[in-house]
């Protein structure tokens, strides 16, 4: 059973990852059958996982890229390019 005051705290703490799959585990079974440490770290993985990638995000936007959904992986190193594709992925 899910404790409101519990997932009221991890909100106001700005957990709010950890207190989604909070919510989640509760709603199913199979999170019944696991032990502490184990759902305990699926909560905090998530948490951390979230914040990394909203951290990212963020800065990805703060850049100002001209294009902010470019990667290295989609470079295209055609002859007329010159491109030593050894050096960017060496």
């Amino acid at each position: 059973m899910m404790n409101q005051e519990t997932l009221r705290k991890l909100t106001e703490m700005k957990m709010g990852a950890m207190a989604e799959l909070y919510q989640q585990q509760s709603q199913n079974k199979d999170y019944q059958d696991m032990d502490f440490d184990d759902r305990f770290n699926l909560l905090v993985d998530f948490e951390f996982d979230r914040r990394k990638s909203n951290r990212l995000e963020r800065l990805i936007k703060q850049a100002n890229f001209e294009d902010p959904m470019a990667a290295i992986e989609d470079i295209e190193y055609h002859p007329d390019r010159n491109l030593d594709k050894n050096l960017y992925w060496s």
